[in-house]
């Protein structure tokens, strides 16, 4: 596979998902407007359940009280 530029690689250790979800969405934004090369982030959250468009809080089995619970616009529910 030919190698076609640098990319950047952030290194951000434990960060909050939602937190983490904004920082990526800020990224594409700035990469789609040609602001910012190819970017990875390397990076960990705390637990946490997430649903995507179509899913619902019944589809979790074992919820435990102390991870959250995020809805998200992306992603969906399968049953397969």
């Amino acid at each position: 596979m030919p190698v076609s530029g640098a990319i950047a690689v952030a290194r951000l250790g434990t960060v909050d998902y939602a937190a983490a979800l904004r920082l990526q969405e800020a990224l594409v934004a700035a990469r789609r407007e040609d602001s910012i090369g190819d970017t990875l982030l390397l990076l960990e959250h705390p637990h946490v359940f997430t649903l995507g468009r179509g899913a619902d809080e019944h589809f979790l089995l074992a919820r435990r009280p102390d991870v959250p619970v995020l809805e998200l616009s992306r992603g969906e529910m399968t049953t397969e």
